[in-house]
């Protein structure tokens, strides 16, 4: 609708030529506005933009006044729960030590955290305990007054040393603790049978001579006896100029008689010498129970007479380790049956 002065009715629309310069400008521009018709769908989608961000306006601002009403609370609880020096001038007398606060006034996040790390320092501590305990042994120790050779004087000096190895059948023996019982602190006047915490220890290496691998098959049908020693490990040195020159002898021991003898070649300057020979026995089945096997190890000397290394003995009569291996050989037959075995005297 276009108003002016000059003409009777605002509705009339004015000749472009009759206006002057300032109208003629208004006059186009209301006449562009009207030939640019807007959509109604796009005036909708505007009016929703609009809401959409006064919607995230607003959000935004409560967040922003809820944050400011959570730190000035926590301040002033901090205010309420620290004591000043005027305060504790007034009380007449100043007491140091620790002050207990009250658990209302103080928020959670700020309560020391002295009693949790005291607790989660006795667990670890607890942990650590499990971790590095070897376990228990269990013992019974009962001591004869009447047919002892070994006077009770004596014993009160000494120390009974428990020593506790997990078995490997093809290897050396891990030494994992052991127990030391000083006789003197014993009541030998009835049976002592007790449990006691396996300590950490150190293997006594003075005894050790070596360790010695090798291979039984029984043939029960041909009476044979089929031996291979393998090899040597860790064996003593006896050779105080140099390395010791180790070979193997084996006898065949039944009823207490040595019938037959066999040796292995010498190895030279080695400590962990390695065999892999072949020897054989005739044994007929019905004194494979009455037979042993003697395997000593020695060192070779061309100057002086050879000495003796150690020895393993499996069959009968042996101990628990050859008792074994001897056993594995008979419910094994036909099969080789290899274990490793320490030496002894």
């Amino acid at each position: 609708m276009w108003y002016h002065d000059r003409f009777h009715t605002p509705f009339d629309l004015p000749n472009p030529k009759e206006l002057d310069e300032d109208d003629r400008v208004s006059y186009k521009t209301s006449s562009d506005l009207r030939k640019f018709h807007f959509p109604a769908w796009a005036s909708a989608f505007i009016a929703m933009v609009l809401l959409i961000l006064s919607c995230i306006t607003c959000v935004c601002a409560v967040r922003k006044c809820s944050r400011r009403r959570r730190k000035t609370q926590r301040s002033s609880n901090m205010r309420k729960s620290m004591v000043s020096l005027c305060d504790t001038t007034s009380l007449g007398h100043t007491h140091r030590g620790r002050v207990q606060l009250d658990v209302e006034d103080v928020d959670a996040g700020l309560m020391p955290m002295n009693g949790q790390e005291e607790y989660s320092n006795e667990e670890e501590e607890e942990e650590t305990k499990k971790e590095s305990s070897l376990g228990k042994l269990q013992y019974s120790i009962e001591y004869d007054f009447h047919t002892s050779k070994v006077s009770y004087g004596e014993l009160a000096k000494q120390t009974i040393v428990l020593s506790v190895f997990d078995f490997d059948r093809f290897s050396h023996h891990t030494f994992i603790g052991e127990v030391r019982l000083p006789i003197a602190s014993l009541d030998l006047g009835s049976t002592v049978e007790e449990w006691q915490e396996i300590q950490p220890g150190i293997e006594d290496m003075s005894d050790v001579l070596g360790d010695l691998c090798f291979s039984l098959r029984y043939i029960p049908t041909a009476g044979k006896l089929f031996i291979v020693i393998l090899e040597g490990k860790n064996l003593k040195n006896l050779d105080k100029q140099g390395i010791s020159d180790p070979y193997v002898k084996l006898q065949l021991v039944q009823n207490r008689r040595k019938l037959k003898k066999k040796k292995t070649t010498v190895k030279m300057n080695t400590l962990n010498p390695y065999f892999n020979e072949t020897f054989s026995f005739d044994i007929p089945f019905d004194q494979i129970q009455n037979t042993q096997i003697i395997f000593s190890i020695y060192d070779a000397n061309k100057v002086k007479k050879n000495e003796a290394i150690g020895s393993v003995v499996v069959g009968c009569n042996a101990s628990a380790n050859g008792i074994r291996h001897w056993s594995d050989m008979l419910a094994n037959p036909r099969r080789p049956v290899v274990q490793w075995h320490a030496l002894e005297n």
